[in-house]
């Protein structure tokens, strides 16, 4: 801190901890240590983070959003797990489980009008 740089900091165990695999036996571990940061540098890049790890997605041009439907079920069932024992953790999950849902729907609208343009 007396150099300045905290948030450059936050920023970067945001990023390192989203490289752990989520659904292992270590996750409390991890959410208890993460429970205790209050910071939201942190918990932007972490959620960033778990985002951009999962790459990107190829498709065919009706196919819809089957994909977000999945990693959206995925976020809401890790929300729900520990929502009430590290809601912190549980809130970015809560966060990605709605971009995905929003990334579906415009999946689906993007299908639907390919599919009326044929």
């Amino acid at each position: 801190s007396e150099k300045k740089r905290t948030k450059a900091a936050y920023i970067q165990l945001g990023k390192m901890f989203s490289y752990y695999k989520e659904g292992s036996e270590s996750d409390e571990k991890l959410f208890a240590i993460m429970e205790n940061i209050d910071n939201d540098d942190f918990f932007n890049n972490y959620r960033v983070g778990l985002y951009n790890k999962r790459g990107y997605t190829v498709r065919g041009p009706y196919d819809g959003g089957e994909i977000e439907r999945g990693k959206e079920s995925f976020f809401k069932n890790l929300n729900m797990r520990y929502k009430k024992k590290f809601p912190k953790v549980a809130k970015v999950f809560e966060k990605l489980a709605k971009e995905y849902s929003e990334m579906s729907k415009r999946m689906e609208y993007e299908a639907d009008i390919t599919k009326l343009d044929y």
